[in-house]
């Protein structure tokens, strides 16, 4: 469990490090409250962009990101919304994939 937590971490980094040479402001990380937890809020182009990070070693598809999950993230999204003031922001879902063993991070806009 704590190798695993440990991957994640790093994961979260290496996204982090990457949406902002991409331009992304970064304003929270691993954001938690009732309804879970956000790995990584950003601010870009005027939208909070809540950015889902999932890592691994060789292919990563986006679409781990089911749809349950997609319906929690927009609840967590609002929460953060409404406990930083952002209410009147549009929001967007960026997916960051991350492989382990290159340190490749791959950035998908707009992913659902």
């Amino acid at each position: 469990m704590i190798d695993r937590r440990r991957a994640g971490s790093a994961a979260e980094t290496l996204a982090a490090k990457r949406l902002k040479r991409c331009g992304y402001r970064i304003v929270a990380r691993n954001w938690r409250c009732r309804y879970g937890e956000l790995d990584i809020a950003a601010i870009k182009d005027g939208h909070l962009v809540v950015v889902e990070v999932k890592s691994g070693v060789g292919e990563l598809p986006y679409e781990n990101i089911h749809r349950r999950k997609q319906r929690r993230l927009r609840l967590l999204a609002q929460a953060f919304a409404d406990s930083h003031g952002l209410l009147d922001m549009p929001v967007r879902f960026d997916a960051a994939l991350v492989d382990l063993s290159s340190r490749r991070v791959e950035i998908i806009e707009d992913a659902f």
